[in-house]
């Protein structure tokens, strides 16, 4: 049994009718809440209304549009990245300044060790797909705690 033969030429009309009407109430629902958003009056009890935020900073002389800065760093783009990362039978190595450092994963949410020195470490280099990187604290006893958990 096909579409075709359930349903006639006047019911297809029909649903098409109602899927057109459903994606334009949505899309003036979506342009009213838009509309609304943007400008912000305050009616006085004279029935003036109040300029919005954006009017008053607009109408200022002195306000200067926001610009990003040109060169602005991302945060921890300064972190040092490890050289290489194994994984072997006993675990996790993490290579860093011609150091092995032995890989514990932790939660993200996890606490940070004192004294530890932060880098970052590539999904990549977890051989797990993306391309985010992992909070990596090594410490001075030989550990690194990963948080990618």
């Amino acid at each position: 049994m096909r579409i075709h033969e359930i349903l006639t030429e006047e019911e297809l009309d029909e649903i098409n009718w109602r899927k057109g009407l459903a994606t334009g109430a949505l899309a003036l629902g979506a342009l009213g809440a838009m509309g609304s958003a943007q400008a912000r009056v305050t009616p006085n009890a004279d029935g003036s209304t109040t300029p919005s935020a954006a009017q008053q900073m607009a109408a200022n002389p002195d306000f200067k549009q926001g610009v990003a800065k040109p060169g602005g760093v991302m945060p921890n783009q300064d972190v040092d990245k490890a050289d290489k990362v194994e994984r072997t039978e006993t675990g996790i190595i993490v290579h860093f300044d011609g150091k092995e450092y032995e890989g514990v994963e932790v939660s993200k949410d996890g606490p940070t060790p004192r004294g530890a020195k932060m880098i970052k470490i590539t999904q990549a280099q977890m051989n797990k797909r993306g391309i985010g990187n992992y909070n990596t604290y090594l410490l001075p006893n030989g550990k690194a705690f990963i948080y990618s958990k």
